[in-house]
């Protein structure tokens, strides 16, 4: 019996990991990609002689004993050869000559916050300790973060998620007396998200499992491009599908915008669901889909960007550093805090002596959603663009007086760029976020309507991200595995 060939729609993290699943399991399978490289959102591009990474900005499963890494590591994206950069703070927060960094050491963390704000003890106390226990449900706790824990510390765990997940990353921070305390959650995450998703961040950080392999976005990419390939799979870019062919409830063929069409036995979907249903799939949003879709607590978001080329001795901070955005720059950024990195931990992305400054701003569904319709209107949408560039130079140099006059404008981009480049309908470069008083998403692989169509995206599970669409493709295959098992027993 010949091996079943499955097509895979997008070259994305979920894609390269559906296919790189799919060919362990001993299908024939074919990844076409619209672009010219495969990646999705992991990818960077270089600018006049500096490379601008995209995404990463930690990966969660870099410690060995944490369940992801042995994904990541069956992805060609960790392992052998491909080195960690372990940062000594996933960020800082300055506020009015103030400073907090979420150190690596959590205990390090509630040390500088008790010193700050005396009068917050008890409550830093209680949170140093939660994250402590929530690091035992990824396998990373103890002393030496290797230890998954006892029914105890598991327990403890879950009462610690339950607490942060009843409340927003503002409300939490309202607790506190200290005004930076007070905004030092909000200010990396934006302010919809529920506190427990902060509380994961920390927990993976301070555990040893969120830092950056070497290379970054680009390097990651071609890490698993080049082990979907070694183990025979076909990459097919400037692939971009216009139709899914279906008869009798089965999937056929795609057809491409160049006019090809390409007959499969299984076909997965590693896109927005928004930019299938209904488009290239003659049938409407699924339920599951259309009430996370048009739910007023599970928001979408995006972001604006901007690059800048600086001398490395002219940098005064290290790694990543968040900001207040001036109020009378908020109505031209639409947001209250924007992230500042640096990468001199990346010596390849600069000349030598130069280095890279990033801004990023979360943009909202709604004004994301804008952006994304005034890029229909060229002259309009790079004057808008150009203004964002502005104000985030303006913003950095306000903020950070030791660059003022220092930055060389290298390049910038918005949530229409994303959904040009990923084709998501609003620029998202993750899924939804995970609101306060919510259990996250989570909707399966099956399409119901159509036997041998499966979903292989970010948003099956919130907030989405590298290693959600990972688990995705993985899961999509187990689903198809599971599936032909049926059918050939029946």
């Amino acid at each position: 019996m010949r091996e079943k060939e499955i097509l895979i729609l997008g070259g994305g993290v979920a894609g390269l990991s559906a296919g790189i699943f799919a060919l362990k399991k001993g299908y024939r399978v074919t990844i076409a990609e619209q672009h010219n490289i495969a990646g999705g959102n992991l990818t960077g591009w270089n600018r006049n002689g500096f490379h601008i990474d995209n995404c990463i900005h930690w990966l969660t499963g870099t410690n060995k004993n944490s369940g992801l890494y042995k994904m990541w590591e069956e992805l060609g994206a960790l392992g052998d050869g491909i080195k960690v950069v372990k940062n000594e703070a996933l960020y800082c927060y300055e506020k009015d000559g103030q400073s907090l960094s979420l150190w690596r050491s959590i205990d390090k963390t509630a040390k500088e916050m008790l010193e700050l704000s005396p009068k917050d003890a008890r409550r830093i106390r209680k949170f140093r300790r939660s994250v402590k226990n929530i690091m035992f449900i990824n396998g990373i706790g103890g002393k030496k973060h290797n230890e998954s824990g006892n029914i105890f510390n598991k327990m403890a765990s879950l009462a610690s998620i339950l607490y942060f997940n009843r409340m927003s990353v503002v409300e939490y921070g309202e607790k506190f007396h200290h005004p930076l305390l007070k905004e030092f959650f909000s200010s990396l995450m934006g302010p919809d998200f529920s506190m427990a998703a902060f509380a994961f961040v920390a927990a993976t950080y301070c555990g040893n499992n969120g830092d950056l392999p070497e290379g970054g976005s680009f390097a990651m990419a071609e890490h698993m491009i080049e082990r979907f390939k070694s183990l025979g799979g076909r990459l097919l870019t400037r692939k971009k599908a216009s139709k899914i062919n279906v008869e009798d409830n089965l999937a056929t063929s795609v057809t491409f915008e160049d006019g090809d069409t390409i007959k499969a036995d299984r076909i997965i979907v590693t896109f927005d669901p928004k930019m299938l249903f209904g488009k290239l799939l003659d049938i409407k949003l699924p339920r599951p889909f259309k009430k996370i879709y048009e739910s007023k607590a599970f928001k979408r978001f995006s972001s604006i960007h901007a690059a800048f080329a600086v001398d490395a001795a002219d940098v005064p901070f290290k790694g990543t550093l968040v900001v207040d955005i001036p109020e009378d720059l908020q109505p031209v950024l639409k947001a209250k805090s924007c992230i500042v990195r640096e990468f001199s931990h990346e010596k390849k992305y600069s000349p030598e002596g130069r280095n890279i400054i990033q801004t990023m701003i979360y943009m909202d569904e709604d004004n994301s959603k804008g952006l994304v319709a005034l890029a229909k209107n060229r002259a309009a949408y790079r004057a808008k663009k150009d203004q964002l560039k502005a104000a985030q130079l303006e913003l950095v140099e306000r903020q950070v007086p030791a660059l003022k006059g220092k930055l060389t404008e290298l390049d910038a981009w918005t949530p229409a760029s994303y959904a040009r480049y990923v084709g998501s309908e609003i620029g998202s470069f993750m899924s939804f976020v995970m609101p306060a008083g919510k259990a996250p998403v989570s909707i399966g692989s099956r399409v119901k309507k159509v036997k041998n169509l499966f979903l292989a995206t970010q948003w099956q599970t919130s907030p989405g991200g590298l290693p959600m669409a990972a688990s995705a493709g993985k899961k999509a295959v187990e689903t198809i595995e599971k599936t032909d098992k049926k059918r050939r027993n029946a």
